[in-house]
């Protein structure tokens, strides 16, 4: 599978529960993660998206903890498995 069917299949499966999805990209800056997933109760996730068994690069590690360590949630997912298991706690 690729990560742009990981993609779509995430951004079908938030719509589907009422909440949506947005591209993202830093200025001028490495490492964002892929996407913002909005929930309709009001939470914002940051989703990376991988190919199945991938793994992010240094610089998408070294973002990811930035924002973890402000408080926000990061999410690596990489098949349609971990998607439907976030999409279950949401």
């Amino acid at each position: 599978m690729r990560e742009s069917a990981v993609e779509a299949y995430l951004m079908a499966q938030v719509r589907a529960k009422g909440g949506r999805t947005r591209k993202l990209k830093w200025l001028c800056r490495d490492g964002a993660p892929d996407r913002v997933a909005l929930s309709p109760g009001g939470r914002l996730f940051f989703v990376e998206l991988k190919r199945p068994g991938a793994t992010p690069r240094l610089v998408q590690r070294l973002e990811h903890e930035a924002l973890t360590e402000m408080g926000q949630t990061v999410l690596v997912l990489d098949c349609k498995k971990a998607i439907d298991d976030f999409l279950a706690t949401t």
